[in-house]
């Protein structure tokens, strides 16, 4: 079997699921990287995964434009994420098994389905072919109910998401090093608007007014440093809040071991939002807001991690509070959240569990996956979603 992926460059969360695709496959795989690793991204990252036997950079040269879209005609299977439709435009013709990866399409409110234009662009990538082999591995759980408004991906959309490394640790120990220590929550995001940082910054506000003496780490950058540096300020927080700015990836996760509880407050603009894996993968108890993109995936409520209504502060405040107040608690979600990345949502099962269901496609199956990548995704309204966990 030959699996091709093309993506825009590869990543961190991308290069174990990748490893291990090469693993099984041998020179049977190959990552497309259509442009070089985003300086974003550069500053986190201790490799540019240059040594990778298994990746084509086709910008480099004609030579490997045309690798790549010779790939994307005779492959077995092509996995298409963000990259020109180009690679996989001869292949749709032909009826070719293709999967696109995706976060959810209406980041903010989904007013495209209202656009003539939208649905122009619509028809042309996805409606046209939904007859064809044509799959979605969904990088949201909101994706289907994206692709659902314009008769696309219908009953053919599975769950994915990103992989970041899951490395064996030993959680009893982890868990008990932070025994006796100071309440410690860990908030690592872009600085910006959709993912709320002032929400973080009002939560030690509020936790603090209630006599609960704790500790927030911020990592990051972005424009709002100066609005949220303020805000510590203005409400006397400079003892309780510490500002990291940029680290690195190893250093975040080894934040992560150290601390209490992870906490995400992104609205729906978080397509899937991969330090909730990271988070999970180092025994941080996790809460997080219902609109991120991974969450109905990878958190079951009160059982590996706690879920808030995203922008109401009194919610995120509870279930925070709750955690603080039950050390017993938070420990037995941040085992169970280890169990369930590592068991279920790790790298190498995903690339199992793609390459199942990949042979049973050719063979004009559809092999039923019980749970995690490349089970059925269903149809998921966030309001829905909210009721369930609340």
């Amino acid at each position: 079997m030959t699996v091709t992926i093309f993506s825009n460059f590869i990543n961190h969360y991308q290069s174990d699921l990748s490893d291990y695709f090469y693993e099984m496959l041998g020179d049977g795989f190959t990552f497309i990287a259509t442009e070089p690793i985003d300086q974003s991204f550069k500053m986190y990252l201790s490799t540019d995964f240059s040594d990778k036997k298994y990746l084509l950079n086709s910008y480099e040269s004609d030579i490997n434009y045309e690798k790549a879209l010779l790939l994307g005609l005779t492959s077995d299977i092509v996995i298409l994420g963000s990259a020109p439709d180009i690679f996989i435009k001869e292949r749709l013709k032909l009826n070719k098994i293709t999967f696109r990866y995706s976060e959810r399409w209406f980041k903010k409110k989904g007013y495209e389905i209202l656009s003539p234009r939208f649905w122009l662009f619509a028809y042309k990538n996805f409606i046209k072919y939904r007859n064809n082999k044509y799959y979605m591995l969904c990088a949201s759980a909101y994706t289907p109910s994206d692709t659902n408004k314009f008769f696309a991906f219908r009953d053919k959309c599975y769950k994915w998401g990103y992989f970041p490394k899951v490395k064996k640790i030993n959680v009893d120990s982890i868990l008990s090093s932070k025994k006796d220590q100071k309440f410690r929550i860990l908030w690592v995001a872009r600085w910006i608007d959709w993912k709320h940082p002032e929400m973080a910054v009002q939560l030690i506000a509020q936790l603090k007014s209630k006599g609960y003496d704790i500790i927030l780490e911020m990592a990051g950058d972005g424009n709002m440093r100066e609005e949220i540096l303020k805000l510590i300020d203005r409400n006397n927080l400079v003892e309780n809040i510490n500002v990291l700015g940029n680290i690195q990836n190893d250093d975040i996760l080894k934040k992560m071991r150290d601390s209490n509880a992870f906490i995400l407050t992104s609205d729906r603009g978080e397509g899937w939002g991969a330090v909730v894996n990271e988070a999970m993968s180092n025994a941080c108890t996790v809460v997080a807001s219902h609109e991120i993109g991974s969450v109905p995936y990878l958190i079951q409520h009160e059982f590996n991690g706690l879920i808030f209504e995203s922008r109401d502060l009194t919610s995120f405040v509870n279930q925070v509070e709750r955690l603080i107040n039950d050390r017993a608690l938070c420990n037995t979600l941040a085992k169970n959240a280890y169990k369930s990345i590592n068991e279920i949502w790790s790298p190498q099962i995903a690339a199992s569990n793609f390459i199942d269901l990949a042979k049973s496609l050719m063979i004009g199956e559809d092999k039923i996956i019980v749970n995690g990548p490349c089970s059925k995704a269903e149809v998921l309204i966030e309001k829905d979603f909210l009721k369930k966990v609340q």
